[in-house]
């Protein structure tokens, strides 16, 4: 997800992995000129690693790696290549070290493999955040209350939303949230219900006919200020991919 510079000849390299959720590794020799590691690992590669486990600082020592996947397309697509940069950077803040993560890994390795192949938009980002934040607990609720779990009613075609609360709240409930609450259209709140429930972001982007414009628009900021309260750190690429797509 990340290359940095470490000395001179060594660079830290963070993966997100199966088994151990966010990984970093400290690459010793990387940047040598008959280094063993040249051209096997980079930005959006897939790699089988081999790592000693002795922590230092946060960081393991790596022995071997050998690139499965480089994804060439996502050098050469900046629009792909913005999105993937996103992608991997809101994986980055929603998985810790050590914590196991095969589900958000599936997500990130098939949406960079989606990527080179198809076109991006804004409704396959807003997918990705949906399924991300779903896939570590706290996607946004829009079939319930987020207090009582009781049936949300919709006012005139609108729902009450509570960014902090996490999802749409119901008549009886909306005081608690008072302070953050806005409002989303029925079609918006089943915009994103469809990105729940849609296997892949193909089937997001296919759905853009019946997804248009305005719900679009009437989403992105609702993400924005849900992922918030609920994602630990800012996301600073957000606001650059979402600009780019447009």
């Amino acid at each position: 997800m990340r290359v940095l510079q470490f000395s001179r000849t060594s660079q830290i390299a963070v993966w997100l992995t199966r088994e151990y959720g966010k990984l970093t590794t400290i690459v010793k020799g990387a940047a040598r000129p008959k280094s063993s590691f040249l051209g096997q690992y980079d930005l959006f590669y897939s790699c089988e690693v081999l790592f000693y486990a002795r922590e230092r600082n946060g960081s393991h020592v790596m022995r071997e790696c050998s690139p499965t996947s480089t994804r060439p397309v996502l050098r050469d697509k900046w629009r792909a290549a913005a999105a993937a940069s996103y992608f991997c950077e809101l994986a980055s803040k929603l998985t810790e070290a050590g914590e196991s993560g095969p589900v958000l890994y599936s997500l990130l390795d098939y949406s960079l493999d989606f990527l080179c192949a198809n076109p991006v938009d804004r409704s396959s980002i807003l997918w990705f955040e949906i399924q991300a934040t779903g896939s570590v607990g706290f996607a946004p609720r829009l079939s319930s209350c987020v207090k009582c779990g009781g049936t949300p009613a919709s006012s005139d075609g609108l729902f009450s939303f509570s960014p902090s609360g996490g999802g749409v709240v119901c008549d009886k409930c909306t005081e608690q949230y008072r302070s953050d609450l806005t409002t989303i259209s029925s079609d918006a709140r089943d915009a994103m219900l469809r990105w729940q429930a849609a296997g892949g972001p193909h089937a997001a982007i296919m759905g853009r006919r019946s997804t248009s414009e305005r719900l679009i628009g009437e989403t992105d900021p609702l993400m924005r200020r849900f992922m918030e309260f609920h994602v630990p750190v800012p996301l600073v690429g957000r606001g650059i991919v979402m600009e780019l797509m447009r």
